[in-house]
């Protein structure tokens, strides 16, 4: 399990200038007040190829007339378009927040029990009973 660690210090950054890798401080916002990118998110190469479509809009569309400069960080992430934590979940900055050395993965309390749609039943004598899936 390994955090994102940030390098340098947070500057300024021109949307257009965004690299795969950066964590960005603010939000991007489009129309409306539409956020496009959260706070906190590190780009990757898909993020990057959608804000360039969105600048490449024209007239109201154009990313450029809401958002002009973020502030961002560079880190040592690779900004791939398919992460590592959609593998091993325990790469997610969420889980790693709240995640200790020695926690289980089933938590303090028992599994829950399937869900209806997870159970099977079979007409017998008339009526719908539940059998062993």
């Amino acid at each position: 399990m390994r955090a994102t660690r940030y390098i340098g210090i947070a500057r300024k950054v021109h949307v257009k200038d965004l690299q795969p890798g950066m964590a960005l401080i603010d939000p991007i916002v489009g129309l409306r007040g539409k956020v496009l990118v959260c706070a906190g998110e590190v780009l990757s190469v898909k993020h990057v190829a959608q804000l360039k479509k969105v600048i490449e809009r024209p007239g109201v569309g154009c990313l450029l007339n809401y958002t002009r400069e973020v502030w961002a960080q560079a880190t040592d992430a690779s900004g791939d378009e398919k992460p590592a934590c959609e593998t091993n979940p325990y790469e997610a900055f969420s889980v790693q927040r709240v995640w200790k050395k020695g926690m289980s993965a089933a938590g303090p309390q028992a599994a829950a029990q399937p869900s209806s749609a997870r159970k099977v039943y079979r007409m017998v004598d008339g009526q719908m009973t539940e059998v062993d899936a």
